[in-house]
């Protein structure tokens, strides 16, 4: 007889196989019929068939039911190593960067060299009419006061126009400078600041910051969060966006 796992040749008493270690059943049947057999018999007194030949020597026997396990728990290290791997593929933003003094310096010179180009029609057209009125009205106190009243005109529109400027810039959280330069202007949670805040930071919180020889714009150079004391009173922070 053999094995029918390896094919080894096994004794009629063997309850293992001498060469995988198989366990094999005591009890042999036919592979024909299924009918029992006795260690000795060379035909199946069943079918008739014969058991054992020259060319095959095979006797079936009933195969051991697998027992359905549970696979086993995974160790700590790997579970933990699962968990790091999971958590390092998570997004995770890059640290805000604000934007110092220089930069900010730098985006301001850029609004005042590219404002008044942009604005010169409605600045000229203001000192025009300070110059058209001021012949119809003022001639008459004094004539020498006309260039004065047309530049007053001039420079009150000038004041307006970076009034506005920056208000309506601000309330959207960047000018042309700061555009050009990459800073961007926001409240505490990242969104863009409003109108209201903008108005706050243009009008109270300049005037505080222009005080002592503009102390309240050198603050940005060794504050930690780089704000000017207008943008404290209005709870905004320049930061960098490349």
């Amino acid at each position: 007889m053999k094995c029918n796992r390896c094919g080894a040749t096994i004794q009629a008493d063997d309850t293992f196989c001498p060469e995988c270690g198989a366990k094999l059943n005591t009890v042999l049947k036919c592979r024909y019929c299924s009918s029992p057999l006795d260690a000795g018999d060379t035909f199946c007194g069943g079918c008739g068939k014969a058991v054992i030949s020259e060319k095959q020597q095979t006797v079936t026997r009933e195969a051991p039911v697998a027992t359905p396990t549970a696979p086993p728990p995974e160790p700590t290290q790997i579970q933990r190593a699962k968990k790091t791997q999971k958590e390092t593929t998570q997004y995770v933003p890059p640290p805000i960067r604000y934007a110092g003094f220089w930069a900010r310096f730098f985006a301001l010179l850029l609004d005042f060299f590219f404002v008044p180009i942009i604005f010169s029609p409605l600045i000229g057209g203001a000192v025009f009419l300070g110059y058209y009125f001021g012949s119809m009205y003022v001639y008459v106190i004094d004539p020498d006061y006309i260039p004065a009243f047309a530049a007053g005109a001039g420079l009150l529109t000038y004041s307006l126009v970076f009034f506005f400027y920056f208000l309506i810039g601000h309330s959207f959280g960047s000018t042309i400078g700061k555009r050009i330069v990459g800073i961007r202007l926001v409240t505490f949670n990242g969104s863009n600041p409003g109108f209201w805040r903008a108005l706050l930071r243009e009008t109270i919180g300049r005037f505080l910051a222009s005080f002592i020889f503009y102390l309240g714009y050198l603050w940005i150079a060794w504050d930690s969060h780089k704000q000017g004391w207008h943008d404290k009173v209005a709870g905004t922070f320049c930061i960098r966006t490349r």
